[in-house]
């Protein structure tokens, strides 16, 4: 059975990407997906050796014969997106806000629009110390970012099962949009990597909701709870009172930073008692998911809830 876990976060900038790296090398091997497509970022700690790349075509784009169209902007009158213009004795279609909902080739009398299919992105397929990685980069100002998530998902399942590997480690987008929810859906297990900041704590109860509408149980990391600590408390409680689980709480390390500038996993720089204190994070998440695969609800209570 192929277990995925979502790593996601109600904000940026939490550590989500540097747990991402750690877990995938604790889990090894495994698949990786980057689910962030707007600002994948999980290559740049991986080292990743490029083997596939994918031009990406999302929605249809509209495309209007000048020989046969008649002028007659029915088209536009339809168009709820004001793709549809006229420019001089042309009729043309802005392909930037065009969404390809076909409501214009409906209407034309002539039949003089038809659809072009429309690159919209590029998605790759790496090799990596710890397994394959899975990354996508949308095309700056294209729409459906959900869509390249769902699809880079989709990759990174069929490589777990090619290899014979039960655990895919998704890395998802923070906030609750399109590609966030594509990121979660399905997944056997939500892990929200959050602060104690009252912008995060917000942000995360915004994300729990969204979670919950997706019927995918949630889990929950705290990290830098040592930047006030009676706010991650008070995270803690809450998460607990919603029935998640918190599987601890890490504090500020200086190996986070270090990392993401050298381009390597955070427990290659890290300290022993971080090392031990994302082992421990990772022994119980892992648990958590083998747990509810095997459908034993009883083994799923919290242990203790800090990570010192």
């Amino acid at each position: 059975m192929i277990r995925q876990i979502a790593l996601v976060s109600g904000k940026g900038g939490t550590g989500k990407t540097s747990l991402t790296a750690a877990f995938a090398q604790l889990a090894a091997p495994t698949v990786v997906v980057d689910a962030d497509v707007d600002a994948a970022d999980l290559h740049l700690v991986l080292a990743p050796a490029e083997r596939e790349r994918h031009d990406y075509f999302g929605l249809p784009v509209a495309h209007i014969d000048s020989a046969t169209c008649l002028g007659c902007m029915a088209c536009a009158q339809v168009c709820h997106f004001d793709a549809i213009t006229r420019q001089g004795a042309q009729v043309v279609v802005d392909a930037t806000v065009c969404e390809g909902c076909g409501a214009c080739a409906l209407i034309c009398p002539v039949g003089a629009i038809a659809f072009q299919p429309r690159r919209t992105g590029v998605w790759m397929v790496a090799d990596t110390a710890v397994g394959p990685l899975v990354h996508a980069r949308l095309d700056p100002g294209a729409e459906h970012a959900g869509r390249l998530t769902t699809a880079v998902r989709d990759r990174g399942r069929a490589l777990a099962a090619e290899r014979g590997v039960d655990l895919v480690l998704i890395d998802g987008p923070p906030g609750i949009g399109c590609a966030a929810t594509a990121a979660i859906a399905g997944a056997d297990l939500a892990v929200a990597v959050s602060e104690p900041t009252p912008a995060a704590a917000a942000d995360l109860e915004r994300l729990r909701q969204r979670i919950g509408q997706l019927r995918v149980p949630m889990a929950l990391i705290v990290n830098r709870a040592d930047r006030n600590p009676a706010l991650a408390e008070q995270m803690i409680a809450q998460a607990t009172a919603h029935g998640d689980y918190v599987l601890g709480t890490l504090s500020s390390h200086p190996a986070f930073r270090a990392a993401q500038r050298n381009g390597s996993s955070v427990l290659a720089l890290a300290d022993q008692p971080l090392k031990d204190a994302i082992g421990l994070i990772w022994e119980r998440l892992r648990a958590t998911v083998d747990a509810r695969t095997r459908s034993e609800p009883d083994r799923l209570l919290p242990l203790d809830r800090h990570v010192p």
